[in-house]
């Protein structure tokens, strides 16, 4: 076989650490967000994960709260946020496993609010750990 035929990434983990850390500095007091959506777009998610959090990345966003419970699973407990959440996400698990969301919808935040008080005490929701965004030019309070 030819290996010069052969697509392969050789990912430098460290230097994702590196830049992380890079932007961290240069952030100043402001917290960095790492993306490790889609499998840390190829580089693997966990390990991406963990070469951001090494280099400084106070959170981790990914797409759904199943990439943030794999997160969870390998066992980062720190912020993560999932920002594409619909009406039927589970909300319930993000909840359990303090993870926060981003909703756009009012269904998905309806359901945000609901998975909050079935889950009862102090919980993200109740304490504004839920993240809106309106598509529009004009800001406005969720």
């Amino acid at each position: 076989m030819n290996t010069r035929d052969c697509a392969h990434a050789l990912i430098d983990l460290s230097a994702i650490s590196a830049n992380v850390q890079t932007l961290a500095r240069c952030a100043g007091d402001a917290q960095v967000l790492a993306v490790v959506k889609a499998d840390g777009y190829g580089h693997g998610a966990v390990e991406s994960a963990r070469a951001a959090r090494n280099g400084g990345a106070q959170w981790l966003g990914v797409v759904s709260v199943d990439e943030a419970v794999a997160l969870r699973d390998s066992g980062d407990s720190g912020a993560i946020i999932a920002w594409r959440t619909s009406q039927f996400s589970d909300f319930t698990t993000a909840v359990a496993r303090d993870i926060d969301v981003s909703a756009a919808a009012p269904a998905a935040i309806e359901a945000a609010a609901a998975a909050a008080r079935n889950a009862g005490g102090q919980t993200w929701a109740a304490v504004g750990r839920t993240h809106c965004s309106r598509r529009s030019t004009t800001p406005r309070a969720c």
